[in-house]
């Protein structure tokens, strides 16, 4: 979860990719409920907060996890948000907060001088190449192959280039990514079989795409 709330945080454009590398090597903080919290302050330029929550039953060092907050910390300016939580968790209301829409979410976390970003763990999922030279044609014309048996809207970025998504369901676009050995792609899922899609690709590259 924190390589995705991490990959939103970068698409805003207020963090960079070793942002991305320094979250998911940080020990979250529980905050009790299955409400955990993480941030990093490195590469970033301007503050952020993403909230992540989860469609199944999860656990870390067996405690449940329910959902994450990701700060992109910079100058401070997190600090209302951290004072919101801190409230939050004297009142125990963190189940109240989990079970808001995410546009409540996103209210309840405004501030002036942050961005957020939210997604559902069930229609975003990060996935690091195996392929020893990346997603040349081959392996990416697979992806591609992959993404197209589904009629979700299919976008993916690469978290360790400019993070900008495109459409995985073309060839063109997934090999203009750069995509080499280690990288990690995040892809997001819109429709019906959403789930399902992300599901196959991930064990599409699991397998080598082809190259396995």
């Amino acid at each position: 979860m924190s390589a995705v709330a991490g990959g939103l945080l970068k698409n805003t454009g207020g963090a960079g990719a070793e942002f991305v590398a320094d979250l998911v090597t940080k020990s979250p903080t529980h905050l009790g409920k299955g409400l955990w919290l993480v941030s990093s302050d490195k590469a970033v330029t301007r503050t952020g907060m993403a909230f992540v929550s989860t469609i199944n039953q999860c656990e870390l060092d067996g405690t449940p996890v329910q959902a994450l907050i990701a700060f992109a910390a910079c100058n401070n300016a997190h600090q209302p948000m951290l004072d919101k939580i801190t409230e939050l968790v004297f009142k125990q209301e963190q189940d109240k907060l989990m079970s808001l829409p995410t546009e409540q979410v996103l209210g309840f976390f405004t501030g002036e001088d942050v961005q957020a970003a939210s997604s559902e763990d069930g229609n975003v999922a990060v996935f690091k190449i195996k392929n020893a030279h990346g997603l040349h044609a081959r392996p990416g014309a697979m992806l591609v192959a992959e993404a197209k048996k589904f009629e979700s809207s299919i976008k993916v970025s690469n978290l360790n280039g400019d993070g900008k998504a495109v459409n995985a369901k073309s060839l063109m676009k997934v090999i203009a990514l750069g995509v080499k050995h280690g990288h990690e792609l995040q892809f997001s899922a819109e429709g019906a079989d959403a789930a399902e899609a992300l599901e196959a690709i991930g064990k599409a590259i699991a397998s080598g795409l082809g190259e396995g």
